[in-house]
């Protein structure tokens, strides 16, 4: 695939971004890999720009990374989505921010953090136990944003 200069320096702003909050924020390559299900590679070509990394592995990175992506129509200033209603999935989901997925995660002994994916697995198996008249704001967008990155992947237990 060929790009043009503009087309290429977009893509460099947006890897060297990634590439810099992830070392800001001290996670390795092989950290950010794993906790995306990806290679540490594919990092590598992600963080380099390779127009071969696909667009899924840029949203799983920047959601990874707590980070989000806005995109701006040059000519009117148009933003979207706004910050506020940015979907976006913690490296690390803290259990006491979520107080249905503490409930739900009740047979988690001993971690105070769940990886994304355990979080879906728990909330998308016990879906009929969720308190949905209850839910707080911040869980309810935290389930749509996983079920926006799991839904339909293959489940590996």
């Amino acid at each position: 695939m060929k790009f043009s200069k503009s087309e290429q320096e977009l893509l460099q702003e947006l890897c060297l971004c990634i590439q810099k909050e992830r070392k800001e924020r001290k996670v390795s390559a092989q950290a950010l890999a794993e906790s995306i299900q990806v290679s540490r590679l594919t990092v590598h070509r992600l963080e380099q720009g390779k127009p071969s990394v696909s667009v899924g592995v840029f949203i799983k990175a920047l959601s990874a990374l707590d980070l989000t992506c806005r995109v701006q129509d040059k000519k009117e200033g148009f933003e979207s989505p706004s910050q506020s209603d940015a979907l976006v999935i913690p490296a690390q989901i803290p259990l006491k921010d979520y107080p249905e997925l503490r409930t739900l995660a009740w047979h988690v002994q001993g971690s105070q953090f769940l990886k994304p994916m355990q979080a879906f697995q728990i909330y998308d198996r016990n879906q009929r136990h969720l308190d949905k008249v209850n839910l707080e704001e911040k869980e309810s967008r935290l389930i749509e944003a996983l079920y926006l990155a799991f839904e339909g992947e293959e489940i590996h237990v």
